[in-house]
């Protein structure tokens, strides 16, 4: 699963993520990190749900998500570069 994925939730929240849908009612998701906004409209990725073993997969319900979209060029190696700092530092996912 590395199909990354922008995924807005009706309630606002904004996360990436590795996706699969099966077409069924709810989407498979693992590896989440949420948007922060940050400074000068910049964004920041955390880990989303860190105190969760959500990095290992979640089913999404598709009824409560508002939109699923491609991410740009920009924000996939963002995220890619993210995910390998997280690696390397040891920093729980």
């Amino acid at each position: 699963m590395n199909n990354l994925k922008l995924i807005k939730f009706k309630y606002g929240e904004e996360i990436i993520a590795e996706c699969l849908d099966d077409g069924s009612t709810t989407l498979s998701i693992k590896n989440a990190a949420a948007l922060i906004p940050a400074e000068n409209n910049g964004w920041h990725l955390v880990t989303w749900l860190p105190y969760t073993n959500v990095k290992n997969g979640l089913e999404l319900p598709k009824s409560e998500i508002f939109f699923v979209t491609d991410l740009s060029q920009d924000m996939v190696e963002y995220y890619t570069k993210w995910k390998d700092l997280l690696k390397q530092n040891k920093v729980k996912e």
